[in-house]
């Protein structure tokens, strides 16, 4: 009967030691194992972004537009005077003095344009006759006698030069070739186009003797 009661102790004896180790090995189990003994995955959180740093206003946002300067006024621009065209004047002659052998004058010229221009200078000056404008005799020459200036002539302003005529008595016929002109053929100055201007006399027809002379423009 000894052998029945140490089989019992025994028994229990094994009993209790299955019951811890079944304690133990459910203590052991990881909550956090999936049933096929992996480990669950997990999700980290993405990291907060930090507030950024208020930023500096810029030194050109914040510095001021300079004031543009003023205008300044500009001076009144002369008008632009042009020169006085053949178009632009009436032309005519007076006789002023005679002395020995020569004849004294003035050729005049008028703005009847409306608008103001000017003269500078010597003109070109001749004798025509036969009626058909051709020249006859030698051009005027110049005479230094009055200084190149600008005349500006208003409308009705005169600028005239003075022309000195020398008489065909000096001469002899063979030499001279005397004849009558009907008038002078006039250009103003850096002009192309003539004005005829009366005035009946003799001159020389041959071109080798200088009967004629002018000066340059002045006023009035």
């Amino acid at each position: 009967m000894r052998f029945t009661t140490t089989s019992r102790v025994l028994a229990a004896g094994v009993l209790v030691v299955g019951i811890g180790l079944g304690v133990s090995a459910c203590g052991d189990d990881d909550p956090a194992a999936t049933a096929g003994g992996e480990p669950a995955p997990t999700t980290s959180a993405s990291p907060s972004t930090a507030p950024a740093a208020p930023t500096e206003p810029s030194a050109s946002a914040s510095s001021a537009t300079p004031a543009s300067p003023s205008p300044t006024a500009s001076a009144p621009v002369e008008p632009v005077v042009p020169e006085c065209t053949a178009s632009d004047v009436r032309a005519s002659f007076a006789h002023l003095d005679s002395g020995a052998g020569s004849r004294i004058g003035s050729l005049a010229v008028l703005n009847t344009s409306g608008a103001p221009c000017f003269v500078q200078g010597y003109g070109g000056l001749s004798y025509v006759g036969e009626g058909d404008g051709q020249q006859v005799g030698a051009a005027a020459d110049r005479d230094p006698g009055t200084p190149v200036t600008r005349i500006v002539l208003p409308p009705d302003g005169v600028a005239s030069s003075e022309v000195r005529e020398a008489s065909t008595g000096a001469y002899d016929e063979g030499g001279c070739g005397a004849t009558e002109v009907d008038g002078f053929r006039l250009y103003l100055p850096d002009e192309t186009h003539a004005l005829f201007v009366r005035h009946r006399t003799d001159v020389c027809t041959n071109a080798d003797v200088h009967l004629l002379s002018h000066q340059a423009f002045a006023a009035g």
